[in-house]
């Protein structure tokens, strides 16, 4: 039997399109996954699954004066030095995102990076077709 992965879902194009581009990006989950991802992550956008890689939770996201992390070591660094690796221009961007995915403002943010192992399709042909699928058009 295989490894199993637990999977990972991106639905805006601007993390996305970071993490092709670059092969990792900081992303804020709504909760601390249950799930212990040693075998690694299935990365998807929207409905497509696009790759493999791996997700470390960096630490927790809170509003202390500033959008703060506390890293997993206890230290407390600014959100800004993550954002940008995110995919986003501002912390106040991907702040509204993480509100409009979510559609409320969750209790509990925790911070990821995602570090892609291998894509299942050439790079520029999953730009292509993830402009299509945020327009979209279904295949």
């Amino acid at each position: 039997m295989g490894k199993r992965r637990s999977k990972i879902t991106f639905s805006l194009l601007e993390p996305i399109k970071y993490l092709i581009e670059n092969g990792e990006v900081y992303t804020i989950r709504p909760q601390k996954s249950k799930v212990v991802d040693e075998n690694g992550v299935y990365i998807y956008y929207k409905d497509m699954r696009i790759g493999i890689g791996k997700k470390e939770r960096v630490g927790s996201v809170a509003r202390l004066g500033g959008w703060k992390v506390v890293k997993k070591d206890k230290t407390v660094v600014d959100l800004s030095e993550f954002v940008d690796k995110s995919g986003f221009k501002t912390v106040k961007d991907w702040i509204k995102a993480v509100v409009t995915i979510n559609k409320r403002m969750p209790a509990f943010l925790q911070l990821y990076r995602v570090v892609v192992e291998e894509w299942y399709y050439e790079k520029d042909e999953l730009l292509e077709t993830l402009a299509k699928l945020d327009m979209g058009v279904r295949y």
